[in-house]
C-alpha cells in the first residue's frame, strides 16, 4: 500500500527498487490481471503486510507510442533472453532499451545470481536456470520516455 501511495502521490520512479528485476533497473507491469493480482498477493506475503489483499494500479498503454520507443520484445524463454537476464541480474550492466518486454524468469532467481557470482554454476547454467518455470510477462519500462 505504502509503494503504490507513493506512486500515486509523486508518480513513477525508476530507480526505486532495492533489487533490479529480470531487465535491470525499471518499472515493470503485468499485461494480465490474473498475473498482477499473483505478484501483488506475492509481494504483501514477503514484506508480511498486516492487509489481505494487494494492490494493483492500472495503466494504459498506447501501442502507437510503445512502438515508437527503442523497445525490445522477448516472446518466448530463449538463449538471448537468458543472455538479456545475466546481463541485467549479475553483471549489473544496464541496456540503453527504453521499454523490454519478455518472460519473467523462474522465482528462485537470486539464489541463481548467487551461484553465478561466486562460481559454483556457469553463465550457461544460469541462463538455463532462469529458464525453468513459466510466471508471466512482464513490460521493464527502463527510461522516463
Amino acid at each position: 500500500m505504502e509503494q503504490a501511495k507513493s506512486i500515486l502521490d509523486t508518480g513513477i520512479k525508476l530507480n526505486a527498487s532495492i533489487h533490479p528485476g529480470d531487465f535491470g533497473v525499471g518499472f515493470y507491469l503485468a499485461p494480465h490481471l490474473k498475473q498482477a493480482v499473483f505478484h501483488a498477493n506475492k509481494r504483501r506475503r514477503k514484506h508480511r503486510q498486516e492487509l489481505s489483499y494487494g494492490v494493483i494500479l492500472h495503466y494504459e498503454i498506447d501501442s502507437a507510442i510503445l512502438q515508437s520507443m527503442n523497445c525490445l520484445e522477448f516472446r518466448f524463454k530463449s538463449y538471448d533472453w537468458g543472455e538479456m537476464v545475466y546481463q541485467q541480474r549479475v553483471l549489473n550492466n544496464d541496456t540503453t532499451h527504453d521499454v523490454i518486454i519478455g518472460p519473467i524468469a523462474d522465482g528462485s532467481i537470486p539464489g541463481i545470481i548467487t551461484a553465478c557470482k561466486t562460481g559454483s554454476i556457469s553463465k550457461s547454467d544460469f541462463i538455463r536456470a532462469a529458464g525453468l518455470g513459466v510466471l508471466g510477462i512482464q513490460y521493464a519500462f527502463k527510461t522516463e520516455l
